[in-house]
């Protein structure tokens, strides 16, 4: 039997707006503490398929933070941190029905560093590892347009060279696809 699809049944595209909970607490360096941050990201996706699928987007990443240097008692800097990312996946829906569909995701996505801002503590773009690539797994549901998913996201590098922090998230996001 013959099942006819449109492009409108295995193209989609939209946009979305996530938050992201850092998972390692560990600090930047030994002598620069990492402390309260503020991560957010907005970006558009491409799904194409249908039971399974691919999905791509392009994301831009926003990681506000707070550094202390350990070696005195008020040397505090505010700084914020801009990646480009590219994440690719593959996916599957769970359950799919016209109004409402549970899937599962897995992927990679590779992040570049585009902006630190200006800190009065010496930091420069150069100190940081400027090309990452992350494991990326996910849950999603969508109803209707609206898609809502939850992830974790597992850099394979350092934030800086010589640090143990990773870039290591939980994420969430919302956004519409049509």
């Amino acid at each position: 039997m013959f099942h006819i699809v449109s492009a409108k049944d295995i193209l989609q595209w939209g946009v979305r707006f996530g938050f992201d909970v850092p998972t390692n607490k560990k600090d930047f360096t030994t002598s620069l503490a990492y402390k309260r941050t503020l991560n957010y990201n907005v970006g558009l996706q491409l799904r194409v398929g249908e039971r399974f699928f691919g999905q791509a987007g392009l994301d831009y990443h926003i990681n506000k933070c707070q550094l202390i240097w350990k070696d005195t008692l008020s040397s505090v800097q505010h700084i914020e941190l801009g990646y480009l990312a590219l994440p690719i996946e593959a996916g599957f829906h769970i359950v799919e029905t016209k109004k409402l569909s549970f899937r599962a995701n897995a992927g990679l996505q590779y992040r570049v560093l585009v902006r630190l801002s200006k800190n009065d503590i010496g930091i420069k773009r150069k100190d940081f590892q400027q090309h990452n690539l992350d494991a990326i797994v996910s849950l999603g549901l969508d109803v209707y347009s609206f898609t809502f998913d939850v992830g974790y996201r597992k850099s394979f590098f350092h934030l800086m060279p010589t640090s143990a922090h990773y870039r290591d998230m939980f994420t969430l996001s919302l956004g519409l696809i049509f």
